[in-house]
């Protein structure tokens, strides 16, 4: 774990007898990784948000299904609480779940900029406003 953490840690050089840290490269290799591990894990983890949002669903359509009187109704609301699910779904699948939550999937491209006009406001002001930011 922590051999991991400094492989990705600002790279050091040695400028006039001391040791300088590039900040801004090792903030470009963790957001390249952590970005990489976040699109991933997003990619992953939508299709099973969403199969969970539609087996809640439709375990309540069923509940309500259970009051019906005779077991012949019962199996006719039970099919068509199901129907919705059944028919279409692919179509219904990637414009409910992706499209509505595209901004996790976006949330690096959007973080990038600002964490690197941090970092170099932090450096600016370390600086003493000297130089340009």
């Amino acid at each position: 774990m922590i051999a991991g953490f400094f492989a990705f840690w600002p790279a050091q050089k040695r400028e006039g007898g001391r040791w300088v840290v590039n900040y801004r490269r090792g903030l470009k290799r963790s957001y390249v990784v952590l970005s990489a591990v976040w699109i991933a894990y997003w990619l992953a983890a939508l299709p099973l948000r969403k199969e969970r949002r539609d087996d809640e669903a439709l375990r309540a359509r069923i509940e309500v299904c259970a009051s019906e009187p005779d077991a012949a109704s019962m199996r006719r609301c039970i099919d068509e609480a199901k129907q919705p699910f059944l028919s279409d779904t692919g179509a219904r699948f990637f414009s409910d779940a992706y499209l509505s939550e595209v901004w996790l999937l976006l949330a690096p491209v959007i973080l990038y900029p600002l964490l690197l006009g941090g970092m170099g406001a932090v450096s600016w002001v370390r600086r003493g406003f000297r130089e340009g930011p």
